[in-house]
């Protein structure tokens, strides 16, 4: 039965080159796919050399909406404010709790509208 140690460092050392591994796959990948879009162009193969180029259009594209995401780093925190009307100004409230309390006012006014119409008897779902 092998140490822990060895183990330990055996499990290391092949994460590590899994990474090395992934790091490079793409650069690899890139490669692999225009030296054979060189390939069909000197084999006169042209559909095969479009389809190719297209392809490898279509990941560069797919890698750089990736990164910019990455850069980005959009983050959805929901609302931050509302306007509410106050007399005859408009006003921005921020405070979530309070927010959250009036869209949940506004909610059971708006659908409370909807009481005694079709929508609201019992044979469209709701018991």
């Amino acid at each position: 039965m092998e140490s822990p140690t060895k183990v330990v460092s055996y499990y290391v050392t092949k994460k590590k080159q899994y990474y090395q591994i992934l790091k490079y796959s793409n650069r690899h990948h890139q490669e692999y796919l225009n030296s054979l879009a060189e390939q069909y162009e000197q084999q006169g193969h042209s559909a095969k050399e479009v389809a190719l180029k297209k392809l490898i259009a279509k990941e560069k594209q797919q890698h750089t909406t990736y990164a910019m995401r990455l850069i980005k780093d959009t983050q959805h925190t929901g609302l931050t404010y509302i306007l509410v009307q106050d007399q005859d100004q408009w006003k921005e409230i921020h405070d979530q709790d309070q927010i959250e309390q009036m869209i949940l006012d506004h909610n059971k006014h708006h659908f409370n509208q909807a009481e005694g119409t079709p929508f609201s008897m019992t044979r469209f779902g709701s018991n």
